[in-house]
């Protein structure tokens, strides 16, 4: 009996490792490219006098990143920790994640190539566009099943009292 369920135990421990693994590439490519990016600041910056600091002439846009790397951080945990339970949850986290992961990255090629940047910027907007609009669809979708639900509730509910009062 022991071995049975640490045998279960550890089959849904391999299911949800595969499934985390999945969506490493994605965080894979994001960190490579964040490193890189961050590497390459100080070459941008080295040739400018002292003052002229990453953080002093694009502090908006640092202190943007800094807050959309620890969310990222944090959507990517939650992803990894939802494992296969939840899947639509898990979705949802996989999207934002992706959204702060990508925008994290535009933000440093905004500092090093402004024009790339910018065009980056564009394509990061029509993806978190396409974002929303998907979830605007589930959320109708969810609309009409509590409506439907609703619906059925107070229709029964009328039948019950509408059944008592004729007797």
């Amino acid at each position: 009996m022991h071995n049975r369920c640490r045998n279960v135990r550890v089959r849904k421990l391999n299911r949800q490792t595969n499934s985390s693994t999945a969506s490493n590439p994605k965080h894979a490519i994001f960190g490579f490219l964040i490193a890189v990016l961050l590497a390459l600041l100080p070459l941008k910056f080295g040739s400018m006098n002292p003052s002229a600091a990453p953080f002093e002439t694009y502090s908006a846009i640092l202190s943007t990143f800094l807050i959309i790397m620890v969310l990222y951080a944090v959507a990517w945990a939650i992803e990894t920790k939802l494992g296969t339970n939840n899947s639509s949850y898990r979705l949802l986290m996989r999207n934002i994640s992706f959204l702060l992961g990508g925008l994290a990255t535009v933000l440093l090629v905004l500092i090093l190539v402004p024009g790339v940047g910018y065009f980056a910027l564009v394509i990061w907007t029509l993806f978190l566009v396409k974002f929303i609009y998907e979830a605007c669809q589930k959320l109708h979708q969810l609309y009409g099943a509590i409506s439907l639900a609703s619906n059925l509730w107070n229709e029964l509910r009328g039948r019950g009292r509408g059944g008592h009062g004729g007797h």
